[in-house]
């Protein structure tokens, strides 16, 4: 059977799996979640408000 998608080669599951349950504890995922958070925020209110305003351009 003929595929037109090339074959890609895949990491082994273990290998896979290993890194991902691993994290680096002095990573602090609840500020960067607030901050992703405030940022799409602050984007949603330049979007609606600042730029039909033209506060900013």
């Amino acid at each position: 059977m003929s595929s037109k998608y090339a074959e890609v080669e895949q990491a082994p599951v273990a290998a896979a799996d290993a890194t991902a349950t691993q994290t680096d504890p002095s990573i602090d995922w609840e500020r960067i979640a607030y901050l992703v958070h405030l940022s799409r925020g602050l984007d949603a209110l330049e979007e609606t408000r600042l730029v039909p305003e033209r506060k900013v351009l």
